[in-house]
């Protein structure tokens, strides 16, 4: 069994450990110090009928479908995915956040999260108050990327390192910037090149996602596993290559 089809399974498990949560929102659930797991276990009880399925109380298990409905029941969001939506990695947009809240553009929770490593969505509004970004239209994600860099030079003083770029772009010589990553590989993925998984996940959640890369790669494994049709330029130039 490859690490993609582990990878898979997992995607398929209701239960997962602590540390596998960490590494894919980027947490640090169970470390005794957070207050996440005690506000989640409240939410369960209170909203869920099947509460003590959802819970499931071994110490080292948590539900992370149910884990990922709270973050939407609370308008939050963990900070891998916050920074990786904005093309950065989680130093960076902590140091941007830091920056805007000197500049008195959002609040201290805003800065510090409503959590430790997860952030109110409102958060990530930070670029609306950029003076440089008013009245302004985007041709598409990297030139908003790019003209958010920019601003954050101007407008908040600080220097930006080059936006994270989508590897499956870059595996055929495009330059798309990241906004997510693809839930098999953890490798930055863009918006053209990600292919929705066929996975457990409720509906009102956002399906698991790959990169169109991540399937051809491994077209044996996923033919029925991707829900709608690839991204027929992508695996033209993919071929060529």
């Amino acid at each position: 069994m490859n690490s993609i089809e582990e990878k898979f399974e997992l995607l398929n498990k209701q239960l997962w450990s602590f540390d596998q949560i960490n590494d894919k929102y980027g947490l640090s659930i169970g470390d005794g110090k957070d207050r996440i797991l005690a506000q989640y276990r409240t939410w369960v009880e209170a909203y869920r009928t099947d509460y003590e399925t959802v819970l499931n109380r071994n110490p080292n298990l948590i539900n992370r479908c149910y884990l990922e409905l709270f973050f939407q029941a609370r308008e939050l969001v963990p900070i891998r995915y916050a920074a990786i939506s904005f093309a950065m990695d989680i130093p960076t947009f902590k140091n941007v956040l830091v920056s805007a809240f000197e500049k008195c553009y959002i609040s201290e929770n805003d800065k510090n999260g409503e959590f430790e490593n997860v952030y109110r969505i409102s958060s990530l509004n930070f670029y609306k108050n950029l003076k440089s970004l008013q009245h302004r239209m985007f041709a598409n994600y990297n030139d908003f990327i790019d003209s958010l860099y920019d601003a954050i030079k101007v407008d908040l003083g600080r220097e930006m390192p080059p936006p994270i770029r989508c590897t499956a772009a870059t595996s055929i010589k495009q330059n798309d910037y990241a906004t997510t990553f693809d839930s098999l590989t953890e490798e930055p993925l863009g918006l053209r090149f990600k292919e929705f998984l066929h996975t457990n996940k409720p509906i009102q959640l956002s399906p698991d996602v790959c990169s169109t890369k991540t399937y051809l790669d491994n077209k044996k494994l996923l033919f029925d596993k991707i829900l709608g049709k690839i991204n027929e330029e992508f695996e033209s130039s993919y071929k060529n290559d």
